[in-house]
Protein backbone atom coordinates (compact mmCIF):
# COMPACT_ATOMS: atom_id res chain seq x y z
CA UNK A 1 0.00 0.00 0.00
CA UNK A 2 0.79 3.59 -0.69
CA UNK A 3 -0.44 7.05 -1.53
CA UNK A 4 -0.06 9.23 -3.80
CA UNK A 5 -0.61 13.08 -3.68
CA UNK A 6 -1.57 15.49 -6.40
CA UNK A 7 -0.99 19.50 -5.94
CA UNK A 8 -2.12 21.55 -8.76
CA UNK A 9 -1.24 25.20 -9.91
CA UNK A 10 -2.09 27.45 -12.74
CA UNK A 11 -0.20 25.98 -15.57
CA UNK A 12 0.80 22.05 -14.18
CA UNK A 13 0.17 19.59 -11.66
CA UNK A 14 2.72 18.18 -9.54
CA UNK A 15 2.51 14.73 -7.67
CA UNK A 16 4.81 12.31 -5.32
CA UNK A 17 4.10 8.98 -4.14
CA UNK A 18 4.51 8.18 -0.42
CA UNK A 19 5.36 4.36 0.31
CA UNK A 20 6.10 3.11 4.04
CA UNK A 21 9.88 1.95 3.82
CA UNK A 22 10.47 -1.88 3.73
CA UNK A 23 13.42 -3.78 5.36
CA UNK A 24 16.12 -5.55 3.03
CA UNK A 25 19.02 -4.33 0.95
CA UNK A 26 17.73 -1.15 -1.12
CA UNK A 27 18.11 -1.35 -5.53
CA UNK A 28 20.90 0.79 -6.87
CA UNK A 29 19.68 3.56 -8.18
CA UNK A 30 20.30 4.51 -12.12
CA UNK A 31 22.77 7.53 -12.29
CA UNK A 32 20.95 10.31 -14.31
CA UNK A 33 22.94 13.65 -15.59
CA UNK A 34 21.72 16.77 -14.53
CA UNK A 35 21.56 19.44 -16.84
CA UNK A 36 23.75 22.54 -16.61
CA UNK A 37 21.21 25.30 -17.93
CA UNK A 38 17.14 24.95 -18.39
CA UNK A 39 15.81 23.08 -20.93
CA UNK A 40 12.22 23.53 -22.88
CA UNK A 41 10.68 20.32 -23.74
CA UNK A 42 7.24 20.73 -25.90
CA UNK A 43 4.52 18.02 -24.62
CA UNK A 44 2.06 17.16 -26.96
CA UNK A 45 -1.83 18.74 -25.79
CA UNK A 46 -3.85 16.09 -23.63
CA UNK A 47 -6.79 14.69 -25.30
CA UNK A 48 -10.27 16.21 -24.84
CA UNK A 49 -11.86 14.52 -22.37
CA UNK A 50 -15.93 15.32 -21.74
CA UNK A 51 -17.39 13.92 -18.19
CA UNK A 52 -20.81 13.55 -19.54
CA UNK A 53 -24.07 13.95 -17.41
CA UNK A 54 -23.47 15.49 -13.84
CA UNK A 55 -23.74 12.44 -11.14
CA UNK A 56 -24.10 12.94 -7.59
CA UNK A 57 -22.70 10.84 -4.79
CA UNK A 58 -24.37 7.46 -4.10
CA UNK A 59 -26.86 7.30 -2.07
CA UNK A 60 -25.27 6.63 1.72
CA UNK A 61 -28.14 4.65 4.15
CA UNK A 62 -25.87 6.36 7.03
CA UNK A 63 -22.83 8.96 7.91
CA UNK A 64 -21.11 8.01 10.96
CA UNK A 65 -20.74 9.97 13.59
CA UNK A 66 -18.61 9.67 16.59
CA UNK A 67 -18.00 12.59 19.25
CA UNK A 68 -15.55 10.93 21.87
CA UNK A 69 -12.59 10.73 19.50
CA UNK A 70 -10.89 13.85 20.59
CA UNK A 71 -11.28 13.18 24.01
CA UNK A 72 -7.31 12.07 24.74
CA UNK A 73 -6.23 14.45 22.39
CA UNK A 74 -7.49 17.61 24.85
CA UNK A 75 -6.55 15.56 27.78
CA UNK A 76 -2.81 15.91 26.04
CA UNK A 77 -3.63 19.75 25.47
CA UNK A 78 -4.59 20.07 29.19
CA UNK A 79 -1.57 18.23 30.69
CA UNK A 80 0.48 20.72 28.70
CA UNK A 81 -1.17 23.56 29.88
CA UNK A 82 -0.74 22.63 33.41
CA UNK A 83 3.31 21.92 32.57
CA UNK A 84 3.55 25.36 31.34
CA UNK A 85 1.86 27.06 34.36
CA UNK A 86 4.36 25.22 36.71
CA UNK A 87 6.44 28.44 37.04
CA UNK A 88 5.72 32.37 35.92
CA UNK A 89 9.54 33.24 35.11
CA UNK A 90 11.27 30.11 34.33
CA UNK A 91 9.56 28.93 31.63
CA UNK A 92 11.42 25.39 30.72
CA UNK A 93 8.45 23.54 29.09
CA UNK A 94 8.63 23.74 25.59
CA UNK A 95 5.21 25.51 23.40
CA UNK A 96 3.00 22.48 21.64
CA UNK A 97 4.60 21.37 19.26
CA UNK A 98 8.16 21.21 21.35
CA UNK A 99 5.98 19.15 24.15
CA UNK A 100 5.08 17.15 22.08
CA UNK A 101 7.51 16.07 20.12
CA UNK A 102 9.30 15.11 24.24
CA UNK A 103 6.06 13.60 24.70
CA UNK A 104 6.34 11.20 21.73
CA UNK A 105 10.22 10.54 22.06
CA UNK A 106 9.61 6.84 22.34
CA UNK A 107 8.33 5.69 19.78
CA UNK A 108 10.28 4.26 16.95
CA UNK A 109 10.09 5.66 13.10
CA UNK A 110 10.80 5.12 9.84
CA UNK A 111 11.40 7.63 7.32
CA UNK A 112 8.89 7.33 4.33
CA UNK A 113 9.97 6.60 1.02
CA UNK A 114 9.00 9.63 -1.01
CA UNK A 115 9.72 9.80 -4.74
CA UNK A 116 8.45 11.91 -7.28
CA UNK A 117 6.04 11.73 -10.07
CA UNK A 118 6.20 13.35 -13.53
CA UNK A 119 5.03 16.26 -14.11
CA UNK A 120 1.71 17.15 -15.99
CA UNK A 121 2.20 19.76 -18.16
CA UNK A 122 -1.06 21.03 -18.17
CA UNK A 123 -3.64 23.30 -16.28
CA UNK A 124 -4.58 21.80 -13.30
CA UNK A 125 -8.28 23.30 -13.54
CA UNK A 126 -9.09 21.76 -17.00
CA UNK A 127 -10.76 18.27 -16.77
CA UNK A 128 -8.55 16.39 -19.13
CA UNK A 129 -5.60 16.97 -16.52
CA UNK A 130 -7.60 15.30 -13.77
CA UNK A 131 -8.30 12.49 -16.24
CA UNK A 132 -4.66 11.99 -16.82
CA UNK A 133 -4.06 11.61 -13.10
CA UNK A 134 -6.36 8.93 -12.61
CA UNK A 135 -5.10 7.26 -15.46
CA UNK A 136 -1.57 7.77 -14.05
CA UNK A 137 -2.89 6.38 -11.04
CA UNK A 138 -4.54 3.26 -12.28
CA UNK A 139 -1.52 2.49 -14.03
CA UNK A 140 0.60 2.77 -11.34
CA UNK A 141 -1.72 0.83 -9.09
CA UNK A 142 -1.52 -1.81 -11.86
CA UNK A 143 2.25 -2.01 -12.48
CA UNK A 144 3.03 -2.78 -8.58
CA UNK A 145 0.16 -5.20 -8.55
CA UNK A 146 -1.71 -3.23 -5.75
CA UNK A 147 -5.76 -3.28 -4.93
CA UNK A 148 -6.48 -0.37 -3.82
CA UNK A 149 -5.03 3.14 -3.91
CA UNK A 150 -5.41 6.20 -2.01
CA UNK A 151 -4.83 9.82 -3.43
CA UNK A 152 -4.89 12.95 -2.14
CA UNK A 153 -5.49 16.28 -3.74
CA UNK A 154 -6.22 20.15 -2.99
CA UNK A 155 -9.87 20.99 -3.06
CA UNK A 156 -9.38 22.67 -6.81
CA UNK A 157 -8.35 19.18 -7.69
CA UNK A 158 -10.51 17.35 -5.05
CA UNK A 159 -14.04 18.74 -6.47
CA UNK A 160 -12.93 17.63 -10.30
CA UNK A 161 -11.99 14.45 -9.40
CA UNK A 162 -15.21 12.87 -7.60
CA UNK A 163 -17.28 14.72 -10.52
CA UNK A 164 -15.29 11.89 -12.82
CA UNK A 165 -15.45 9.04 -10.39
CA UNK A 166 -18.95 9.54 -9.51
CA UNK A 167 -20.04 9.81 -13.32
CA UNK A 168 -18.34 6.73 -14.28
CA UNK A 169 -17.85 4.57 -11.08
CA UNK A 170 -16.88 1.45 -12.94
CA UNK A 171 -13.76 2.92 -14.68
CA UNK A 172 -11.65 4.24 -11.76
CA UNK A 173 -13.37 1.63 -8.78
CA UNK A 174 -10.05 0.80 -6.40
CA UNK A 175 -8.96 4.54 -6.67
CA UNK A 176 -9.86 6.58 -3.67
CA UNK A 177 -9.77 10.48 -3.47
CA UNK A 178 -8.72 12.25 -0.19
CA UNK A 179 -8.86 15.53 0.53
CA UNK A 180 -5.31 17.05 1.51
CA UNK A 181 -5.04 18.43 4.50
CA UNK A 182 -2.84 21.26 4.15
CA UNK A 183 -5.08 23.50 2.63
CA UNK A 184 -7.73 22.67 4.83
CA UNK A 185 -6.27 23.74 7.69
CA UNK A 186 -5.37 27.12 6.08
CA UNK A 187 -8.97 27.36 5.32
CA UNK A 188 -10.16 26.99 9.06
CA UNK A 189 -7.57 29.13 10.02
CA UNK A 190 -8.91 31.65 7.00
CA UNK A 191 -12.38 31.26 9.24
CA UNK A 192 -10.94 31.70 12.56
CA UNK A 193 -9.33 34.94 11.27
CA UNK A 194 -12.66 36.24 9.99
CA UNK A 195 -14.92 35.36 12.75
CA UNK A 196 -12.51 37.30 15.26
CA UNK A 197 -10.59 39.75 13.58
CA UNK A 198 -12.80 42.65 13.99
CA UNK A 199 -13.51 41.39 17.96
CA UNK A 200 -9.85 42.29 18.79
CA UNK A 201 -7.62 39.77 17.27
CA UNK A 202 -6.11 42.44 14.70
CA UNK A 203 -5.33 44.84 17.22
CA UNK A 204 -3.76 41.38 19.86
CA UNK A 205 -1.82 40.25 16.78
CA UNK A 206 0.10 43.52 16.41
CA UNK A 207 0.08 44.84 20.06
CA UNK A 208 1.51 42.52 21.28
CA UNK A 209 4.40 41.50 19.05
CA UNK A 210 3.56 38.47 18.17
CA UNK A 211 3.14 39.41 14.55
CA UNK A 212 4.44 42.48 12.26
CA UNK A 213 1.57 44.92 11.39
CA UNK A 214 2.69 43.94 7.47
CA UNK A 215 2.12 40.61 8.47
CA UNK A 216 -1.19 41.19 9.83
CA UNK A 217 -3.52 40.10 6.98
CA UNK A 218 -1.85 37.34 5.70
CA UNK A 219 -2.10 35.81 9.45
CA UNK A 220 -5.23 36.10 9.78
CA UNK A 221 -6.62 35.06 6.68
CA UNK A 222 -4.53 31.64 6.77
CA UNK A 223 -2.47 32.35 3.94
CA UNK A 224 1.18 32.56 6.01
CA UNK A 225 0.76 29.02 7.49
CA UNK A 226 3.78 29.09 10.04
CA UNK A 227 3.19 32.53 11.57
CA UNK A 228 -0.79 32.21 11.39
CA UNK A 229 -0.58 28.36 14.02
CA UNK A 230 2.22 30.09 15.47
CA UNK A 231 0.08 32.68 16.73
CA UNK A 232 -2.97 31.04 17.15
CA UNK A 233 -0.82 28.45 19.48
CA UNK A 234 0.46 31.69 21.88
CA UNK A 235 -3.59 33.24 21.66
CA UNK A 236 -5.00 29.75 23.02
CA UNK A 237 -2.76 29.32 25.51
CA UNK A 238 -3.22 33.32 27.11
CA UNK A 239 -7.02 32.35 27.11
CA UNK A 240 -6.87 29.25 28.83
CA UNK A 241 -4.50 30.85 31.11
CA UNK A 242 -7.50 33.57 31.91
CA UNK A 243 -9.64 30.59 32.37
CA UNK A 244 -7.48 28.36 34.70
CA UNK A 245 -7.25 31.88 36.43
CA UNK A 246 -10.77 31.60 37.62
CA UNK A 247 -11.06 27.84 38.14
CA UNK A 248 -10.36 27.73 41.26
CA UNK A 249 -13.27 30.07 42.49
CA UNK A 250 -15.68 28.30 40.66
CA UNK A 251 -14.44 24.74 41.94
CA UNK A 252 -14.55 26.12 45.51
CA UNK A 253 -18.14 27.59 44.79
CA UNK A 254 -19.36 24.01 42.91
CA UNK A 255 -17.34 21.45 44.14
CA UNK A 256 -15.69 22.84 47.87
CA UNK A 257 -14.54 18.64 48.85
CA UNK A 258 -12.17 19.33 45.58
CA UNK A 259 -10.43 22.48 45.99
CA UNK A 260 -7.27 20.48 47.48
CA UNK A 261 -6.89 19.13 44.11
CA UNK A 262 -5.66 22.62 42.76
CA UNK A 263 -2.33 21.35 44.46
CA UNK A 264 -0.98 19.96 41.49
CA UNK A 265 2.58 20.74 41.93
CA UNK A 266 3.25 16.75 42.77
CA UNK A 267 2.19 15.66 39.64
CA UNK A 268 4.41 18.73 37.65
CA UNK A 269 7.12 18.17 39.25
CA UNK A 270 7.08 13.62 39.07
CA UNK A 271 6.99 15.31 34.98
CA UNK A 272 9.95 17.19 34.97
CA UNK A 273 12.07 14.82 37.14
CA UNK A 274 12.71 12.55 34.86
CA UNK A 275 12.12 15.14 32.24
CA UNK A 276 9.45 15.19 29.61
CA UNK A 277 8.73 11.98 27.69
CA UNK A 278 6.03 9.88 26.18
CA UNK A 279 6.50 7.42 29.86
CA UNK A 280 6.35 10.27 32.10
CA UNK A 281 3.48 11.81 30.14
CA UNK A 282 1.14 8.69 30.07
CA UNK A 283 1.89 7.94 33.43
CA UNK A 284 0.84 11.66 34.47
CA UNK A 285 -2.30 10.89 32.14
CA UNK A 286 -3.64 8.00 34.28
CA UNK A 287 -3.23 9.60 37.65
CA UNK A 288 -6.33 10.02 38.91
CA UNK A 289 -5.46 13.50 40.52
CA UNK A 290 -5.20 14.46 36.73
CA UNK A 291 -8.37 12.77 35.71
CA UNK A 292 -10.48 14.64 38.38
CA UNK A 293 -8.68 17.78 37.93
CA UNK A 294 -9.11 17.97 34.12
CA UNK A 295 -13.00 16.45 34.55
CA UNK A 296 -13.97 19.74 36.77
CA UNK A 297 -12.02 21.88 34.19
CA UNK A 298 -14.01 20.20 31.09
CA UNK A 299 -17.36 21.21 33.03
CA UNK A 300 -16.03 24.67 33.91
CA UNK A 301 -15.17 25.21 30.43
CA UNK A 302 -18.75 24.14 29.61
CA UNK A 303 -19.79 26.47 32.06
CA UNK A 304 -18.46 29.42 30.84
CA UNK A 305 -19.75 28.44 27.45
CA UNK A 306 -23.70 28.30 28.41
CA UNK A 307 -24.00 30.33 31.63
CA UNK A 308 -21.78 33.17 31.21
CA UNK A 309 -23.26 35.17 28.83
CA UNK A 310 -22.61 35.76 24.95
CA UNK A 311 -19.37 37.66 25.05
CA UNK A 312 -17.68 34.40 27.45
CA UNK A 313 -19.32 31.92 24.65
CA UNK A 314 -18.08 33.77 21.73
CA UNK A 315 -14.64 33.65 22.63
CA UNK A 316 -15.03 30.00 24.22
CA UNK A 317 -15.63 29.28 20.53
CA UNK A 318 -12.04 30.28 19.68
CA UNK A 319 -10.60 27.78 21.81
CA UNK A 320 -12.82 25.29 20.40
CA UNK A 321 -11.51 26.33 17.10
CA UNK A 322 -8.11 26.53 17.73
CA UNK A 323 -8.16 22.89 18.94
CA UNK A 324 -9.88 21.57 16.47
CA UNK A 325 -7.04 23.07 14.63
CA UNK A 326 -4.55 21.26 16.43
CA UNK A 327 -6.55 17.88 16.28
CA UNK A 328 -6.10 18.05 13.04
CA UNK A 329 -2.40 19.05 13.19
CA UNK A 330 -1.97 16.34 16.27
CA UNK A 331 -3.98 13.70 13.75
CA UNK A 332 -1.78 13.77 10.60
CA UNK A 333 1.75 14.00 12.84
CA UNK A 334 0.63 11.19 14.96
CA UNK A 335 -1.28 9.12 11.97
CA UNK A 336 -4.64 8.95 14.01
CA UNK A 337 -6.95 8.46 11.35
CA UNK A 338 -10.22 8.26 13.97
CA UNK A 339 -9.01 11.62 15.16
CA UNK A 340 -8.52 13.27 11.38
CA UNK A 341 -12.19 12.05 10.63
CA UNK A 342 -13.46 13.65 13.94
CA UNK A 343 -11.94 16.94 12.87
CA UNK A 344 -13.24 16.92 9.53
CA UNK A 345 -16.37 16.42 10.69
CA UNK A 346 -16.61 19.88 13.32
CA UNK A 347 -14.94 21.85 10.27
CA UNK A 348 -18.00 21.38 8.26
CA UNK A 349 -20.33 23.18 10.19
CA UNK A 350 -18.28 26.71 10.36
CA UNK A 351 -17.69 26.16 6.39
CA UNK A 352 -21.31 26.45 5.65
CA UNK A 353 -21.51 28.93 8.75
CA UNK A 354 -18.90 31.37 7.02
CA UNK A 355 -20.16 30.55 3.49
CA UNK A 356 -17.12 28.92 2.10
CA UNK A 357 -18.84 26.99 -0.14
CA UNK A 358 -16.40 24.69 -1.83
CA UNK A 359 -15.31 23.08 1.18
CA UNK A 360 -18.56 23.10 2.30
CA UNK A 361 -19.57 20.44 -0.49
CA UNK A 362 -15.79 18.84 -0.79
CA UNK A 363 -15.55 18.21 2.80
CA UNK A 364 -19.38 16.99 3.32
CA UNK A 365 -18.55 14.58 0.58
CA UNK A 366 -15.34 13.70 1.95
CA UNK A 367 -16.82 12.88 5.11
CA UNK A 368 -19.36 10.54 3.72
CA UNK A 369 -17.21 8.49 0.97
CA UNK A 370 -14.66 7.83 4.47
CA UNK A 371 -17.19 7.15 6.77
CA UNK A 372 -17.96 3.74 4.72
CA UNK A 373 -14.04 3.14 3.33
CA UNK A 374 -14.41 0.56 6.63
CA UNK A 375 -16.52 -1.51 5.26
CA UNK A 376 -16.17 -0.87 0.99
CA UNK A 377 -12.62 -0.93 1.32
CA UNK A 378 -11.55 -3.00 4.33
CA UNK A 379 -7.61 -3.38 3.77
CA UNK A 380 -7.65 0.72 2.50
CA UNK A 381 -8.93 1.30 5.70
CA UNK A 382 -6.35 -0.58 7.96
CA UNK A 383 -3.12 1.10 5.84
CA UNK A 384 -5.14 4.58 6.91
CA UNK A 385 -5.20 3.71 10.51
CA UNK A 386 -1.69 2.64 10.49
CA UNK A 387 -1.18 5.58 9.31
CA UNK A 388 -0.69 5.24 5.72
CA UNK A 389 -3.02 8.66 5.57
CA UNK A 390 0.60 10.59 6.44
CA UNK A 391 4.31 10.06 5.45
CA UNK A 392 7.34 10.22 8.58
CA UNK A 393 10.22 12.27 6.54
CA UNK A 394 12.63 12.80 9.63
CA UNK A 395 13.86 10.11 11.22
CA UNK A 396 14.40 11.46 14.88
CA UNK A 397 11.32 13.74 14.96
CA UNK A 398 8.59 11.40 16.20
CA UNK A 399 6.00 14.49 15.86
CA UNK A 400 6.79 14.96 11.95
CA UNK A 401 4.44 13.93 10.12
CA UNK A 402 4.07 15.11 6.49
CA UNK A 403 1.05 17.45 5.62
CA UNK A 404 -0.94 16.14 2.76
CA UNK A 405 -0.07 18.78 0.43
CA UNK A 406 2.25 21.05 -0.51
CA UNK A 407 2.48 24.25 0.83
Amino acid sequence: MFSIIFFGTSHRVNGIAVQPRMFGPELPRPACDVPNSTVSVSLPALPVYAVGTKCGPPTRSYVEVKTDICADALKKNFLWLVCRLHSATNQSVPSWTGYNILASNSVDVIPSVVSYLPTINAPATQMATVHEILLQSKNIMTSLHISNMSVAFDQALYCKVIEILWAHRDRFPNIVPRLGVFHTICMLLGVIGKRFQAAGLRDICIESGAVAEGSVSGVLDGHKYNRSLRFHKIMYEALLRLVWNQFPQWLTENHPDAHDLLDIRPLVLSVFSEGVSSTTVEESLDRTVFRKVHQYFCEFMQHLRSQQGPLARFWMSYIDMVEVVLNLVRASREGNWALHMASIRSIIPWTFAYDNLNYARSLTAYYSEMSHIEHEKPGLYMFLCEGGFSAQLSATNTFAGFRLTRP
